[in-house]
């Protein structure tokens, strides 16, 4: 610093990563450290609208599906280190198409289809 100018530095030490997939219950999530291995441990998680999703042993963390679908930030935290980043939550959706075909034999009283 000097002659009325000052000067700033931003450290970045290390970093978190989500990665997620849809499956049929919900979100399967994992959060990545900046050498791209799982983070686990008691104090690894997510908070997500206002709820924190701890993660198991293996790192993963289950996120529902909601009623609506939320695009909204998240926060990643492992020990001591979080971050924030970014998450959409889907929500549920369930749709039935069926057809069938019956020989006009099958529907006489009497024969079985």
């Amino acid at each position: 610093m000097g002659n009325g100018k000052s000067a700033r530095a931003v450290v970045k030490k290390g970093s978190l990563s989500l990665i997620h997939r849809s499956t049929p219950a919900g979100h399967w999530a994992t959060i990545i450290d900046d050498n791209r291995k799982v983070c686990k441990g008691k104090k690894t998680g997510l908070w997500f609208d206002k709820k924190f999703y701890a993660a198991k042993d293996d790192g993963s963390v289950f996120i529902p599906y909601g009623l609506q679908e939320l695009c909204t930030k998240v926060i990643m935290v492992h020990g001591d280190f979080a971050q924030l980043g970014e998450f959409t939550r889907k929500s549920e959706n369930y749709s039935l198409t069926c057809q069938f075909y019956l020989n006009d034999e099958s529907v006489m009283v009497g024969s079985t289809c």
